[in-house]
C-alpha cells in the first residue's frame, strides 16, 4: 500500500515541478537566456542519442561509460531546469551540486531527487523542441516498444536487471516504506523497492510540460490524467516487474488529445 502511495507521490511531485518551472519561465525568462538554452537542447539530444546507441549496441556496454552517460544526461536535465529559473552561474552550481550529491551521497531520496529534477528538465526541453503531434507520435512508439520488450524476461527488463546488478540505476526507486528513503542505493536495489524506468517518468511528463506552455489549467488536466494512469497501473495488489508506460501514456495522451481537439492547446 505504501509503495502505491510513493509511486503516486513521485508523479505528483514530478508533474507539479514541471508545471512550476514552465509557468515561472514563461513569466520571467529573459529572451537572451532563451537563446542560450537552444545550445543545451542540442547537448541534451546528443547525450540521449549516445545513451540509446549504447543500449542497442550492448557489446560496447561498460559500467563506467554507461554510468557517465546516464549521469551526464540527468545533469543536463537538472541544469536545464535550473537554467529556466536561476541566473546561469547559479544554475550551473546548483546542477553540479545535485549531481555530485547523487554520486557521493548515494541514498534513495537523493537518487530520486536527482532523477526527478533531471526528468522534469529533460521533459520541458523535449516538449519545447517537438510539436504536439510529434510528441504524441514519440509517446505512442515508445509505448508500443515498451509493451513488446518491457515485460519480465524480455530485453529491456533483462538490461535493467543487468545494469542494476552492476550498480547502475537508470531509474527512479519506489520505496515500500519511509525508512527506505534513507537506505543506500546499493542496499535498496536488493530489497523490496520497485523500479520506475526513466522513460516511464520522462515521456508522460513531456505532455504535461507541453500543456503547461498553454496555461495552468490544461497542464493540471493532463497531470490529473497521468495520476489516473498511475492508479490504473497500480490496479494489482503488488508491483511486479511489468510495462508501466502503457497506462501512464494513456492517462496523459487522452486528456492531451481532448484539449487538442477542442483547440485549448
Amino acid at each position: 500500500m505504501k509503495q502505491r502511495f510513493f509511486l503516486c507521490a513521485i508523479f505528483l511531485l514530478a508533474g507539479a515541478l514541471t508545471i512550476f518551472l514552465v509557468t515561472l519561465a514563461k513569466q520571467f525568462l529573459p529572451a537572451e537566456r532563451l537563446r542560450m538554452i537552444v545550445a543545451w537542447q542540442y547537448a541534451f539530444l546528443v547525450a540521449v542519442g549516445m545513451t540509446l546507441a549504447l543500449g542497442f549496441f550492448r557489446r560496447f556496454r561498460s559500467r563506467a561509460l554507461l554510468e557517465i552517460l546516464f549521469t551526464a544526461m540527468l545533469f543536463l536535465g537538472v541544469w536545464f531546469a535550473a537554467f529556466l529559473v536561476l541566473p546561469p552561474a547559479i544554475a550551473l552550481l546548483a546542477a553540479a551540486g545535485l549531481t555530485l550529491g547523487s554520486i557521493f551521497f548515494r541514498r534513495v531520496w537523493m537518487h530520486d531527487l536527482f532523477s526527478l529534477v533531471g526528468a522534469a528538465g529533460a521533459a520541458i526541453n523535449v516538449a519545447d523542441w517537438l510539436s504536439p503531434e510529434l510528441l504524441l507520435a514519440v509517446l505512442v512508439c515508445f509505448t508500443v516498444y515498451d509493451m513488446v520488450v518491457g515485460p519480465p524476461g524480455d530485453p529491456i527488463a533483462t538490461l535493467a536487471h543487468s545494469l542494476a546488478s552492476s550498480g547502475i540505476v537508470p531509474c527512479t526507486l519506489v520505496p515500500s516504506r519511509f525508512a527506505d528513503l534513507r537506505m543506500a542505493v546499493h542496499d535498496a536495489i536488493r530489497k523490496n523497492v520497485a523500479f520506475l524506468g526513466a522513460g516511464d517518468v520522462l515521456l508522460p511528463l513531456t505532455l504535461v510540460a507541453r500543456a503547461a506552455f498553454y496555461g495552468l489549467l490544461p497542464s493540471l488536466i493532463v497531470l490529473a490524467g497521468l495520476l489516473a494512469g498511475t492508479f490504473v497501473a497500480l490496479r494489482r495488489q503488488n508491483l511486479p516487474p511489468r510495462a508501466a508506460l502503457p497506462a501512464l501514456a494513456a492517462g496523459t495522451a487522452i486528456p492531451f488529445l481532448a484539449l487538442r481537439f477542442f483547440s485549448v492547446i
